[in-house]
């Protein structure tokens, strides 16, 4: 508002709007309706995902991926503990804000699927440059998107590979991160699985 800019709490410039100090974003945050941070996040993560990749898995149309490449050092203090506060592309940025937005504010299946794909792919690629600890918790949040949608999805058999691959990632990472116990929670889960005839 003019107050706000008047008081010097927000900068304007043009439409972007920023606040002068991270304790006034800070307060402005925290007191936000749930439902409104969980759509700010949704928001922020489709916006950054047309900058990247991602963005073709939305249109099923080849983009330019000139930024996909970018990486990007959040030092941030985060308070979710398991997320991976190191060197990120903007494709994990884009994923991690969608994680922050939750499978539980996202009630259309398809689009749940699809975050879940974007999870693995952010967990693969972080493997890839040796961030274990991030690749886990893409396959953490992954497996949270997908939930029992691959027991119902009838012979959609890319939603079941797709959570045989984030469950396999998961004990992989468990193990390269040395959380042996979550390691055998993984693999039982897929051994269990195959078990009930769900290969």
């Amino acid at each position: 508002s003019k107050v706000s800019k008047k008081k010097g709490f927000v900068e304007i410039s043009g439409p972007v709007v920023s606040f002068s100090h991270d304790l006034i974003q800070q307060h402005v945050y925290e007191n936000m309706t749930l439902n409104k941070r969980r759509q700010l996040h949704l928001d922020i993560g489709m916006a950054l995902a047309t900058k990247s990749t991602l963005a073709s898995t939305l249109s099923h149309q080849p983009i330019e991926a000139g930024m996909e490449n970018l990486y990007i050092c959040d030092r941030g203090e985060d308070h979710d503990s398991d997320f991976p506060g190191s060197t990120l592309s903007l494709f994990g940025i884009a994923t991690s804000q969608i994680n922050k937005a939750g499978p539980e504010y996202i009630s259309d299946q398809a689009r749940r699927i699809r975050f879940a794909g974007w999870n693995l792919h952010a967990s693969n690629e972080s493997a890839g440059v040796s961030n274990f600890r991030a690749a886990l918790y893409y396959c953490k949040n992954g497996i949270l998107f997908l939930g029992d949608i691959s027991l119902h999805n009838g012979n959609d058999n890319s939603t079941w590979q797709l959570w045989i691959e984030l469950h396999e990632g998961a004990a992989f990472n468990s193990f390269a991160v040395g959380n042996v116990k979550d390691v055998a929670k993984y693999t039982s889960a897929i051994i269990d699985s195959k078990n009930v005839g769900f290969e």
